[in-house]
């Protein structure tokens, strides 16, 4: 199962934000976390990408990329909390889909 969560936009579209990896190894620098991270967040409305960004939220240039859903198993707390606190902003809000 994958990470995902739903954020209401600004203009009430509903994003869905699910973590994923690219299949070439890329990391991030991540404020949140202090570090690089393999994980990063593609947002997505019905079935059209918006676009793939690190976990402070800043867009990435996916040209030639490609890449996958991270595993529950292998996303760390420390990654979920970033994505739930740090793209609460403003009036939006971020709710983790199917979390048990």
């Amino acid at each position: 199962m994958s990470v995902q969560f739903s954020r209401s936009a600004v203009d009430s579209a509903a994003e869905t934000l699910t973590i994923v990896r690219f299949d070439s190894g890329a990391e991030y620098y991540s404020e949140a976390l202090d570090g690089l991270s393999p994980f990063v967040v593609e947002v997505t409305t019905d079935d059209d990408l918006i676009g793939v960004y690190d976990l402070d939220g800043d867009k990435i240039d996916t040209s030639g990329e490609t890449w996958e859903a991270a595993q529950t198993r292998d996303v760390p707390a420390s990654v979920i909390e970033a994505v739930q606190e740090g793209w609460a902003t403003g009036p939006n809000f971020v709710t983790r889909k199917g979390a048990s």
